[in-house]
């Protein structure tokens, strides 16, 4: 009767023993010896049925030496099966399939199932050695001083990269990687390289100073990858900042030029202008001049430019004289020419001719700034030679500006030289400049050339050119 009844106990555990879902597996070895989509066929995976206090997997793919094709799978409900990322112990990328060996850790966190699949079978046979790794509670990290109670939320490992530690009666949580690497990525891991936000959603940093209570955000503007490196030291106070740029990377260096003494120009330059200060820390140029033009100033208030030196040249075919008085062809000066110190040449150069009638004379002056006699005749004419044809004479003014305005002084002087028709003998008779003379630069100014002598019977004179050369 008792030997039944044991028997009965017996047949009863089996029975319940049948019922029960498959055990729970801390550590797991198998080979793989076929390949396909599913397991249907067993020799395509390696299962490993997850305990409920399982956070991680660590698994060894050995003796792959055909490059069969392995898939890391997990299952949440042990039908339907998805990829998982597994990472090498020393590296932070993720794969979730291979064709070589290695060694490898996935988080398995609430899931019932992982497994290592073939995909593609190539030959051999393939090992698996995977090892589950419990996930830690937060009430067994409180230690000896934490409240009582059941388990508290459970902590996993991220790709291995926290350890926990201690003793029995303090328990150490760290991170497993080196100094001055952060947790950061899409699937967190540790890295020295941390990207903030996503495309589509701006990433930036805030900080706040050692007192007060605002921030400054850093952030990009990127429209297309770049890399910003800070400067080498420090630059200078009050300098401008550059980039050193190699491929999409910006170096920040001190260009050494102090942002007080840049000048700026409201509008672009003008090409081959001269640039010129209009104030302080501001610029302007002028128009482009002619080729040979020296470049000369306006005075104050005034826009320096290009300006000839040869302010006039006159010519005429028939400007003739009998008498005394003014020839026709005269110049005009710019008064934007002359300042203090400045040259005023007049040139001229003319022919004459005379008959027997005796004593012929000539006695030159000069007209400018407003003033007869700018350049003075001599008080006395001067003979010249009788009937003489086509004789010719050349002479010079030198004007030099004292001051400047309406009553604006000057002083001259210069001379006269005669020639016969055939140029052997001259005579020469200057300008009798004594004392300074009153020269108006506020306007432009005519000068002239006149004779002042009394001219006999017969005799002409004939102006050819009259050249005015501001030299400032």
């Amino acid at each position: 009767m008792k030997l039944c009844n044991v028997r009965r106990a017996l047949a009863t555990l089996l029975f319940l023993a049948s019922a029960l879902p498959a055990f729970a597996q801390y550590h797991v070895v198998g080979s793989i010896t076929t390949g396909g989509s599913s397991c249907a066929t067993a020799t395509n995976c390696v299962v490993q049925n997850i305990p409920v206090d399982v956070g991680a997997v660590s698994f060894t793919v050995s003796a792959n030496g055909g490059g069969n094709t392995n898939q890391f799978e997990v299952s949440e409900d042990g039908v339907n099966y998805v990829s998982v990322n597994a990472f090498p112990p020393n590296s932070t990328t993720g794969v979730t399939s291979s064709t070589a060996n290695g060694t490898w850790t996935a988080n398995v966190a609430g899931m019932q199932i992982f497994r290592v699949r073939c995909s593609i079978y190539v030959s051999g046979t393939v090992g698996v050695d995977s090892n589950a790794s419990k996930a830690v509670s937060v009430s067994s990290l409180q230690g000896s001083g934490g409240g009582g109670g059941g388990g508290g939320d459970t902590i996993t490992s991220p790709n291995s990269t926290l350890n926990v530690g201690g003793t029995s009666s303090a328990t150490t949580l760290e991170l497993a990687g080196s100094a001055g690497e952060i947790m950061a990525g899409a699937t967190p891991a540790l890295t020295y390289t941390p990207t903030l936000g996503k495309s589509g959603t701006a990433g930036t940093l805030s900080m706040f100073p050692s007192s007060g209570n605002f921030t400054t955000t850093w952030g990009s503007a990127a429209t297309a990858n770049n890399t910003i490196l800070g400067f080498a030291m420090a630059p200078t106070s009050g300098d401008l900042p550059y980039c050193v740029t190699s491929g999409t990377t910006c170096t920040l260096t001190d260009s050494g030029v102090l942002a007080a003494n840049v000048t700026t120009n409201s509008s672009n330059y003008t090409a081959d202008g001269v640039i010129y200060a209009t104030g302080n820390h501001a610029a302007a140029n002028t128009a482009a001049g002619t080729a040979g033009q020296p470049f000369k100033s306006g005075g104050p208030g005034v826009a320096p430019t290009y300006q000839s030196d040869n302010t006039c040249a006159a010519t005429a075919a028939s400007d003739q004289i009998s008498a005394a008085g003014a020839f026709a062809t005269t110049c005009s000066v710019p008064n934007t020419n002359i300042g203090v110190g400045t040259v005023i040449e007049v040139f001229f150069h003319g022919f004459y001719a005379t008959t027997a009638t005796s004593n012929p004379q000539m006695n030159f002056e000069i007209n400018a700034g407003g003033t007869t006699g700018a350049c003075v005749a001599g008080s006395s004419s001067h003979n010249i030679s009788a009937s003489n044809t086509n004789g010719t004479f050349d002479g010079v003014c030198r004007i030099v500006i004292l001051t400047t305005g309406s009553s604006g002084t000057a002083v001259a002087g210069g001379g006269t030289t005669v020639y016969l028709a055939n140029g052997s003998s001259s005579t020469y008779f200057g300008f009798m400049n004594t004392s300074t003379f009153t020269f108006n630069t506020t306007t432009s100014e005519t000068i002239s050339l006149q004779e002042t002598g009394t001219l006999v019977s017969g005799q002409t004179i004939n102006l050819q050119s009259l050249i005015v050369r501001v030299i400032s």
